[in-house]
């Protein structure tokens, strides 16, 4: 009876995380039902493609009840710095700047069984302080915020200068619900794939962009298995920083995964992310081209300004032992054919792979230890075919793949490298968690335009992360987090070092 009660407070403190009241699961919930579920516990889902649930637990009904994601009214607000540059991973429409951010969100959702509404509109301010601006080969005359180391990329160093103030609708949306399928309309943010820390095609880097969508509510069983998928099509925009050419692309996307009831645990799955110029308009054959099964370049037929993104993924929560191993890989831009394809199948690729342990301890404590790497870097820089395309540029949407300016996949960016380990202990009554990180930033700029030169050197950026959250009364939630970071040879010049200190805090009311 204790330990259920245990459970049962955790999955409650779970669904009502600060900044996640926006009717889904946050990133940061994601994780610790992530945890739950390696522990034996019947959270559903791969957490690979749509948000988990707790549909089969009995405490699901009552963790709603107490504020968790079917709650009719929510609130929050933040408050972070940063001494020395901006810095802020997997902040939705949040610009972390230099110096003070502050944000604030409310959440109203009702409908019935078969129609659901939710506003959830976020304001932030940001007073977006000066900072050393880096110089390189593309910085264009006159608009030195934008990104100066690669033409076809929409990724500008700062959104403008002096303090800005923007509303987002966040994660607002209305959409029917037909059993185990929805169908709607949005700018909720996406998480494709099962990564931790990054995921190759959607993360929660940037703010969510307008789009339909059709995604599977549950697991759909299948006879053999169940999957769970989702379409979407929307407009990305620019950053409005300079003059990008072929911006504001339509956008279509397709993810879906299989996991098979012979092998409990396993889900394999696969994602497909379309850019092509808006024009006159998308055209009923461009929603359809995430299904298509050709995946090169013929594929864009007559249009050449098209460009797209594939990836494979894998996750496997072995039952009963608390482990669980995940991996994605991926391809940038089409293959001119099949033979290219199978001659230089690494040319534009990027992966990432990890691993995650889960321990139950006294009290409903859970101790969960992650350890992942990604690598976005080109694996042969001399690459002849693919000089001056890094992961998320393309030469035909030169905007790449972004949304108002910032990464929609990895916060770690084009030709960027991470490895990180972390540690999380789960309480009934909040979390505490330690991260190590090592990044190297735009590997593929050094390679193509400063290794050899002296006094050159790559661009390393170690951080330290301390975070944690507490419940405090019944309906509030309190969160915080510092992060130490020395960066290494800043802009690519040896010796040019630098530390940041970035603090944060939030709270959340949360209705019953």
């Amino acid at each position: 009876m204790r330990r259920s009660l245990a459970v049962f407070s955790l999955c409650c403190l779970v669904l009502a995380t600060p900044l996640a009241g926006q009717g889904r699961v946050s990133t940061e919930s994601r994780e610790w039902l992530r945890a739950l579920q390696l522990v034996g516990e019947p959270v559903v889902g791969s957490f690979t493609v749509t948000d988990p649930s707790l549909a089969d637990s009995a405490g699901q009904r009552e963790a709603l009840r107490r504020g968790g994601p079917g709650s009719p009214l929510s609130a929050w607000s933040g408050v972070s710095w940063n001494s020395s540059v901006p810095y802020g991973p997997n902040a939705g429409p949040v610009w972390k700047g230099r110096g003070l951010t502050a944000w604030s969100g409310v959440e109203a959702r009702f409908g019935s069984s078969w129609f659901e509404v939710t506003v959830a509109p976020v304001f932030h301010v940001s007073q977006n302080q000066d900072f050393e601006l880096g110089v390189g080969p593309f910085t264009t005359p006159g608009s030195p915020l934008g990104y100066p180391w690669a033409p076809a990329i929409d990724l500008p160093q700062r959104p403008r200068d002096g303090a800005r103030a923007s509303v987002d609708p966040g994660h607002t949306s209305a959409r029917f619900l037909l059993g185990s399928v929805s169908v709607g309309f949005g700018t909720e943010g996406r998480w494709w794939g099962p990564g931790w820390e990054n995921g190759l095609i959607l993360t929660d880097n940037t703010a969510g962009f307008p789009h339909f969508d059709v995604s599977s509510r549950r697991p759909i069983s299948v006879g053999i298995g169940t999957v769970e998928l989702q379409w979407i099509a929307g407009r990305s925009s620019d950053s409005g920083v300079g003059s990008v050419p072929n911006s504001s692309p339509f956008v279509a996307g397709l993810a879906a995964a299989f996991s098979p009831s012979f092998l409990e645990g396993l889900a394999l799955g696969g994602t497909r992310f379309i850019h092509r110029v808006w024009g006159d308009g998308p055209g009923a054959g461009a929603l359809l081209l995430p299904f298509s099964l050709d995946l090169t370049r013929s594929a864009a037929g007559e249009d050449p300004d098209t460009n797209q993104l594939v990836s494979l993924f894998l996750r496997w929560h072995l039952p009963g032992s608390g482990l669980e191993v995940y991996g994605e890989w991926g391809i940038e831009d089409y293959p001119f054919n099949l033979r290219h394809f199978f001659r230089e199948p690494e040319s534009s690729q990027a992966w990432f792979i990890g691993l995650r342990r889960a321990l139950r301890l006294e009290r409903g404590r859970i101790l969960a230890l992650s350890g992942e790497l990604t690598r976005l870097e080109r694996p042969n820089p001399a690459s002849v075919t693919r000089l001056d395309l890094s992961w998320y540029t393309n030469g035909d949407i030169h905007q790449g793949h972004t949304h108002r300016g910032r990464v929609l996949g990895a916060w770690i960016g084009p030709g960027g490298n991470s490895q990180s380990l972390g540690a999380d202990l789960f309480s009934p009554r909040g979390r505490l968690g330690l991260l190590l990180r090592r990044r190297t930033v735009d590997a593929d700029v050094y390679h193509r335009s400063y290794a050899g030169q002296p006094d050159s050197a790559p661009h390393v950026a170690l951080d330290l992360e301390f975070s944690g959250q507490r419940r405090i009364r019944e309906q509030w939630s309190l969160r915080w987090g510092a992060t130490l970071t020395r960066e290494l040879n800043r802009y690519y010049q040896s010796g040019n070092d630098l530390t940041n200190v970035s603090l944060e805090t939030a709270v959340q009311w949360f209705g019953r």
